[in-house]
C-alpha cells in the first residue's frame, strides 16, 4: 500500500452515502469518514494509518475497495457531526449509558438466577419450615419498623415547620403552592361580644386552604368591644391576619 496522501476535508467533501453504510457509531468509533468517489477505491479519511488498518475490514465489508487518506481527527468528528447532526441528536437524548442501561443484561442468566433461588427457597421450606418462617416474619417486622420509623420523623420534621410558619397542621398541603397569577383574598370578619369564641374562631381560619401570601383576614371589632379584643390579642395570631377597628 503507497503512503497515504494528506487532505483538507474542505476541498474534499464526504459522501453520505457511504457514511450511513459504514454506520455512524463505526465511523466516530474508528474515527474515519469516506469521501467522494467517481472510480472503484473509495477514499476514506483517517487520522492515522494505524487507524485505517484497525477499520479496514469493517470499511471493506461495506464499501469494497478503500484507500486512506490522512486528516485531522476534530475536522473529521466535525464533518460527521455536521452531516448527521439530527440523528446524533436523537441518539444522544434517548440513549442510556451502557453502564446504566439494561441492553447488556442476559435473559437466560436472570432466569438461571431466578430459577436457583426458587429451589433454594423450596428445599428450605421443605427442610426447614420453621426456620423459613421465622426469616420471613422477621423480615416483615423489620420493614413494618423502618416504615413507622420513617413516617414518624417526618411527621415531626412537618410539624416543627408548621408551627415556625404559624401554621396548623391540617392547614398545610404538600401540593399548596405561592402563585403570583392568584389573586389576594381579603376576608373581613366582623365580631362583637364573641370572646367565648375568638381564640377557636382564629384556629379555625388558619385551616383555609390557600396560599397565605395571598391572604388578608380582618378580624372587625368594635372601639369599645374590650372583652373580645383581649381574646385575641393573647392568641398568637399569624403575620396574614390583622385586627381593624
Amino acid at each position: 500500500m503507497p503512503d497515504p496522501q494528506s487532505i483538507d476535508l474542505d476541498r474534499h467533501p464526504p459522501d453520505a452515502r457511504a457514511l450511513d453504510r459504514i454506520g455512524i457509531e463505526n465511523a466516530l468509533r474508528f474515527g474515519v469518514l469516506p469521501l467522494r468517489s467517481a472510480g472503484a477505491i473509495t477514499p476514506v479519511a483517517s487520522p492515522s494509518l494505524g487507524r485505517f488498518r484497525t477499520a479496514q475490514r469493517v470499511l471493506e465489508a461495506k464499501l469494497g475497495p478503500v484507500a486512506c487518506c490522512l486528516a485531522d481527527r476534530q475536522k473529521i468528528e466535525d464533518h460527521i457531526t455536521r452531516l448527521r447532526a439530527p440523528t446524533l441528536a436523537v441518539r444522544a437524548t434517548t440513549r442510556t449509558a451502557p453502564v446504566e442501561s439494561c441492553r447488556n443484561w442476559s435473559g437466560a442468566r436472570a432466569a438461571t438466577a431466578a430459577a436457583c433461588l426458587s429451589v433454594l427457597l423450596l428445599l428450605w421450606a421443605i427442610l426447614w419450615p420453621v426456620g423459613l418462617l421465622w426469616v420471613v416474619t422477621g423480615w416483615a417486622a423489620l420493614t413494618l419498623v423502618s416504615v413507622t420509623g420513617l413516617r414518624t420523623v417526618a411527621a415531626v420534621v412537618e410539624a416543627r415547620h408548621a408551627r415556625r410558619e404559624q401554621q396548623t397542621w391540617t392547614s398545610r398541603r404538600p401540593y399548596q403552592r405561592v402563585e403570583a397569577s392568584q389573586p389576594v383574598v381579603s376576608l373581613l370578619v366582623p365580631l362583637f361580644d364573641e370572646e367565648d369564641i375568638a381564640k377557636r374562631l382564629v384556629k379555625r381560619l388558619e385551616r383555609l386552604d390557600y396560599p397565605r401570601s395571598r391572604l388578608d383576614v380582618l378580624l372587625i371589632l368594635e372601639a369599645d368591644d374590650l372583652r373580645t379584643r383581649m381574646a385575641i390579642e393573647d392568641t398568637d395570631l399569624p403575620k396574614w391576619m390583622r385586627i381593624i377597628t
